[in-house]
């Protein structure tokens, strides 16, 4: 995983990092599918490599993710 300043973002990104974060640590062997999916998106934005993304595409990235999980939660599927 990469390293990510905190400092630089702002309370948004911040928020949608820790989310990544937190559902990228949930253990996979007591969830449902839609749950799973959730996880794995989580996992595979944390490995993403921003390095050579200017800010513009980072921001474009944060908030696709951001889009993505809401719709994998349960929220979105009630």
């Amino acid at each position: 995983m990469q390293t990510v300043a905190i400092a630089d973002m702002n309370a948004e990104q911040q928020a949608i990092m820790q989310n990544a974060t937190a559902m990228a640590s949930m253990d996979l062997a007591n969830l449902g599918t839609r749950e799973r999916l959730a996880v794995q998106n989580a996992q595979n934005f944390l490995a993403m490599d921003m390095a050579n993304l200017n800010n513009r595409q980072q921001a474009n990235m944060m908030k696709a993710q951001q889009e993505q999980q809401r719709l994998l939660s349960d929220q979105a599927a009630t």
